[in-house]
């Protein structure tokens, strides 16, 4: 890590990579996943020492608003339901936009 960075940057950084504008909601979970993952508070955006060792998450996709399981499983939806990569709960019509999905 260089010296001003900080999740926020990373999570930037890695979404600016798969073809991701900046900002918005798909970001903002990204950073709180990333957050997670590593154990750090989100206070202060997450500012990393230079030269620490972050993890990163499994690749997934991060659940946009009016994404549906089937858009979701690449047209198998039952499968991401069943296979529990997601728990969605009783209602697989419901799902909530922000939450990740792991491949």
């Amino acid at each position: 890590m260089t010296e001003k960075e900080s999740l926020w940057s990373v999570a930037t950084a890695t979404l600016a990579a798969q073809g991701v504008a900046e900002g918005g909601a798909r970001l903002d979970a990204y950073w709180r996943l990333l957050a997670d993952a590593n154990g750090m508070s989100l206070a202060g955006r997450a500012q990393l020492e230079p030269g620490q060792v972050i993890a990163m998450p499994v690749p997934g996709r991060i659940v946009q608003e009016g994404d549906t399981l089937y858009d979701l499983s690449d047209g198998d939806w039952g499968a991401l339901y069943r296979d529990g990569r997601a728990s969605f709960g009783a209602d697989p019509d419901l799902i909530y936009p922000g939450r990740y999905i792991p491949q």
